[in-house]
């Protein structure tokens, strides 16, 4: 998935050939991937993943971080309950690629797709287990559709609304989580 988007992207093929040995440990520095639960301003839930060379540096980094934007790192399971972590198949400007939706709508379906979500800027939204991602991307790709992207994710079960003030400290803490260099990508479970 992830050398699909870097091609997608139009990566070189240098940059993505040095990324593979650096992440697969070659070098002598080896990369892991963990999952952190935390709270926010407002008590906002968060999923954050990173990739780290280093886990004590992320965690103590994320712990910091937390505490300057009133929230703190919660331990595993606190927050993560209150997500699903999903697959996403989205099509740009779906409605030029797909002449008889009706009839892609219930194939994906029977393909395994449990959502279909008309985005707002033309694009459409496919939701799946993460199991069935790599199959329902495969089918789509078969019916002659391009522009694809494709990720998992995590999707706020119950999203709960925030207060101005504290909708500001959160986009501030976005700001310093965007700028974290271990920080792969985070969720939150704000309407």
């Amino acid at each position: 998935l992830a050398l699909e988007q870097a091609k997608a992207a139009n990566m070189p093929k240098d940059v993505v050939e040095r990324a593979v040995k650096r992440a697969s440990g070659a070098g002598g520095e080896t990369f892991e991937e963990a999952l952190y639960e935390a709270f926010g301003p407002g008590g906002v839930a968060l999923v954050i993943e990173i990739l780290t060379s280093n886990r004590n540096r992320a965690t103590s980094s994320l712990r910091h971080l937390c505490n300057e934007y009133g929230g703190n790192l919660g331990a595993s399971g606190s927050t993560a309950w209150m997500f699903d972590h999903k697959g996403v198949i989205r099509i740009l400007d779906f409605r030029s690629q797909i002449p008889d939706f009706d009839n892609f709508e219930l194939q994906v379906i029977d393909q395994g797709a449990e959502d279909i979500q008309e985005e707002g800027d033309g694009s459409l939204s496919v939701i799946v287990a993460p199991e069935n991602l790599q199959k329902v991307k495969e089918f789509v790709e078969s019916r002659g559709v391009k522009s694809l992207e494709t990720h998992l994710g995590w999707f706020p079960k119950n999203p709960v609304a925030l207060s101005e003030i504290d909708r500001g400290k959160l986009h501030a803490m976005e700001d310093a989580l965007d700028e974290q260099e271990d920080v792969k990508e985070y969720y939150t479970n704000v309407a």
